[in-house]
């Protein structure tokens, strides 16, 4: 009887496991510092953002306009940010690169649209440094985003649509200086789940002991004074995607009462 309920609950926890928990599988070999020795780290990945109230850019001869996303996937992602190294928490900075930018607004009741401007995308690229430990902490850092405003907007977060051209092209300089992040991912996040060296992931199997994931908490307000800000949360799933994820829970509680009721 005691054997049956041990598979029982072991098949109960492998199904958690299948809606694609990060952290899974922790493997042996993590970060390494400068003496050769393991050091905490945040592994590399990309953060998926939805933009916030609060977002703005103050367009020249114009004034402030607001902005709020436009999505392009996955879920409601708007902004993309590569970390593109692994980051020695309490070390050194890390490359950063915004890889794609979708926001919206309207400029004298038209719409206007604000994407990475496609012949400067080598150029879009900053620092991070993470602070805190493997529990989480703070983060600040500093982003040169060279972007178009266009009438229709190109796809995937990069330029104006094909047959247009942008009304005004420019850069900014964001920075935030204490954000918090943490290694689990938020209620709801949107994770894209791949093993430890994906450039794409935000959630990472096969992570060692000493090696964390990386998700904003709350929102991060990258700024320019009075010239722009950007305020972002962790993207979520599409509302399908969603409905479909509560669904799979509903289904495991009610499995998981089966297993435990009939043992």
């Amino acid at each position: 009887m005691k054997l049956n309920n041990a598979r029982k609950i072991r098949g109960f926890l492998i199904a958690i496991t299948a809606l694609g928990l990060c952290g899974s599988a922790r493997g042996q070999n993590g970060c390494l510092g400068a003496t050769g020795g393991p050091v905490p780290c945040v592994v590399l990945g990309t953060d998926y953002f939805s933009t916030q109230t609060g977002t703005f850019f103050n367009l020249p001869g114009v004034g402030n306009i607001s902005l709020t996303g436009n999505p392009i996937g996955p879920g409601n992602t708007d902004t993309e940010v590569q970390r593109q190294a692994n980051a020695t928490i309490n070390g050194g900075s890390i490359p950063i690169q915004i890889t794609a930018l979708s926001l919206e607004g309207t400029l004298n009741a038209v719409p206007i649209f604000v994407t990475l401007n496609p012949l400067d995308l080598a150029l879009d690229r900053g620092t991070m440094t993470i602070d805190g430990s493997l529990v989480g902490g703070t983060f600040t850092s500093s982003l040169d985003v060279f972007f178009d405003v266009c009438l229709a907007p190109g796809t995937g977060g990069v330029g104006c649509a094909p047959g247009t051209s942008p009304i005004f092209a420019d850069d900014i300089v964001l920075t935030n200086t204490g954000a918090t992040w943490g290694p689990t991912p938020p209620p709801g996040g949107c994770l894209v789940t791949g093993p430890v060296g994906s450039q794409a992931a935000d959630c990472h199997t096969g992570l060692a002991s000493n090696q964390d994931d990386f998700f904003l908490v709350g929102t991060n307000a990258e700024c320019n004074g009075p010239n722009g800000c950007h305020v972002v949360s962790n993207a979520t799933p599409e509302p399908h995607s969603l409905i479909l994820f509560a669904t799979a829970l509903v289904g495991l509680g009610i499995l998981g009462k089966k297993f435990f009721a009939s043992a």
